[in-house]
């Protein structure tokens, strides 16, 4: 018997743990101490929760709650100034994964992030309703009035696209998803409001953390990207207009929150260079193919 204890897989036991609350009575409570002990001396759990069983005991709590991975609720809950924050980008996969709503996609409302008359607002359609979930506008004069982009080292400064985005994610979940965030507001909200001191980023750390983003989702579409630049290869060959429709069906194939992403490179061109750039900003059509001929 001992044997077999010993060779438990922490992973899969944290997993069959989310089934029932590990407050729920003396022997759920046993069981997620054992799965808590075992997860705390992982070298995968970030550094607050090895060796540090109240806190694991809390993510395979809210893991329950939101039936999510224990695992990722680690990865994706931080502790800032001793007050937890959700990653926004789990906040919006954890809305996409619930099933109940058509994944969220975010609407905007000028061409320039840094310009005063930018917004951003979140949308889903609820499954079984067919009711139109739509969030509040975030805007600058919202942005500037709360007083959010005048941290030291705030993102709004050098990223305003990804921050219009995740924090119109944030509040279109705590009006028709509270249960999935559980009240919890994101690291970034935390920061923003001023329930943490943040101090000055240097300029290599904010391009280290564009060039990880950027990596990432380079990474993860790979291969539209390759066939994006292919189709821009072939209309500056041939003019064929056909081969931008083909651009703008793979572009906006990509999940927007990763779009932002590719868009906010590293260096000044990213994956794409500038002429694949310009392409996509200013020559993608917006009539439908039957149309091309009138272009």
């Amino acid at each position: 018997m001992a044997s077999e204890v010993a060779t438990i897989n922490p992973a899969a036991a944290a997993n069959d743990q989310i089934a029932a609350s590990a407050f729920g009575g003396a022997v759920a409570f046993e069981t997620a101490q054992r799965v808590g002990k075992a997860l705390s001396a992982s070298s995968l759990v970030p550094e607050s929760y090895r060796n540090n069983l109240p806190n694991c005991l809390i993510a395979l709590e809210i893991a329950h709650r939101i039936g999510a991975s224990p695992l990722m609720v680690m990865q994706n809950l931080y502790m800032v100034q001793g007050k937890p924050g959700w990653s926004a980008s789990f906040l919006i996969a954890t809305v996409n994964a619930s099933n109940r709503f058509t994944p969220l996609r975010f609407e905007t409302r000028g061409d320039d992030p840094f310009a005063d008359d930018y917004r951003v607002r979140a949308k889903a359609k609820d499954k079984e309703s067919g009711e139109e979930c739509v969030g509040s506008w975030i805007t600058w004069a919202m942005v500037k009035s709360e007083g959010w982009s005048t941290k030291g080292g705030s993102k709004w400064k050098t990223m305003p696209e990804q921050m219009f985005t995740y924090r119109a994610a944030a509040f279109w979940t705590r009006v028709y998803a509270p249960e999935l965030s559980l009240g919890i507001r994101t690291q970034d909200e935390l920061i923003d409001i001023g329930e943490a001191v943040v101090s000055e980023v240097p300029p290599a750390q904010i391009a280290d953390e564009r060039k990880a983003i950027h990596d990432q989702a380079a990474e993860q579409y790979a291969e539209t990207i390759e066939a994006v630049k292919e189709a821009i290869a072939k209309f500056d060959e041939t003019g064929d207009s056909d081969a931008l429709y083909t651009v703008r069906e793979l572009w906006e194939g990509i999940p927007q929150a990763a779009r932002i992403d590719l868009w906010l490179a590293p260096t000044k061109g990213g994956c794409l260079t500038t002429r694949e750039r310009k392409v996509i900003k200013e020559q993608l059509p917006r009539d439908e193919p039957h149309d091309a001929a009138t272009l």
